[in-house]
C-alpha cells in the first residue's frame, strides 16, 4: 500500500509526501523476495529522484537495475525502467539524449504490444521539444 501511495502522491506532485512513502515501502520490499516488488520499489524511487531534480542519481539506479531485469526476462519491468531513465534523462539534458531515448522506447514498446509505455514515451518525445 506504501508503494501505491507514494506512486499516487508522486503524481500529485506531492514530493516530499511520495519520499516519506517510498521509505515506508522499502522497508518492506527489503524482506521479500520477489523480485518484480523490488524492482518496482527502485522504479518508483528513481522517479522520487527525479522530481527531487537527482536525475544523475536516478540514471545511476535505473542503469544498475537493467542487468537483472534482462536476466529474469522482466520485460515490461525493463519498459518501466527505460521510461524513467527516459525522464531522468530529459530533466539532465541535453534534450536530444532524452528524444533519442524516448523515440527508441517508443518503438520498442510498440513492437512488443506496451501500448501504454510507447504512449509515455511520445508524450515525452512531446514535452522536450
Amino acid at each position: 500500500i506504501d508503494l501505491l501511495d507514494a506512486r499516487a502522491l508522486l503524481g500529485q506532485k506531492k514530493i516530499d509526501a511520495a519520499a516519506a512513502a517510498l521509505k515506508r515501502a522499502k522497508t518492506l520490499s527489503a524482506a521479500t523476495q520477489r523480485n518484480n516488488l523490488r524492482a518496482i520499489v527502485q522504479i518508483t524511487a528513481s522517479r522520487v529522484q527525479t522530481a527531487q531534480r537527482q536525475s544523475q542519481a536516478a540514471v545511476q539506479l535505473l542503469d544498475a537495475l537493467m542487468p537483472a531485469l534482462q536476466r529474469n526476462s522482466a520485460v515490461r519491468l525493463q519498459f518501466e525502467t527505460r521510461l524513467a531513465q527516459c525522464e531522468a534523462r530529459l530533466q539532465l539534458g541535453p534534450k536530444t539524449a532524452a528524444q533519442a531515448c524516448s523515440t527508441a522506447l517508443e518503438k520498442d514498446s510498440t513492437a512488443r504490444g506496451f501500448g501504454r509505455v510507447a504512449r509515455q514515451a511520445r508524450m515525452l518525445i512531446a514535452s522536450s521539444m
